[in-house]
C-alpha cells in the first residue's frame, strides 16, 4: 500500500469489496478466542448492495492508517474475510 503523511487521514480506514474501494462511513472488527473474527461495515444505501449475502462470495478487506509504522504512516491490513449477510437501517 502507498504511504501518506502523518497528518493526513488521521484515524482513517479504507474498505474494499472484491478489490473495489467503497465509500464506507464506519467499520468495526470483533475478535474472540472461540470464534471467527467479524467485521461490521456501514455503507451508503445503493441498489447494487441489495441482497448481498453468503452466496455471492464477495471478499472484503479493511485497512487502517498506522501513524506509527516505521518512519512514515502506512496502510495496514486490519481484516480480511467474506460477506455473509447484510442489513438495512434507516434513521
Amino acid at each position: 500500500m502507498s504511504t501518506v503523511g502523518k497528518d493526513s487521514f488521521s484515524g482513517g480506514f479504507l474498505v474494499y469489496i472484491n478489490g473495489v474501494r467503497v465509500p464506507a462511513s464506519s467499520a468495526s472488527v470483533a475478535v474472540s478466542l472461540d470464534s471467527a473474527s467479524q467485521a461490521n461495515i456501514s455503507l451508503p444505501a445503493h441498489y447494487i448492495l441489495e441482497g448481498l449475502g453468503e452466496e455471492d462470495l464477495l471478499d472484503v478487506a479493511i485497512f487502517y492508517l498506522d501513524n506509527y509504522y516505521y518512519k512514515d504512516a502506512t496502510w495496514c491490513l486490519l481484516f480480511e474475510g467474506r460477506i455473509t449477510g447484510q442489513g438495512y437501517e434507516n434513521s
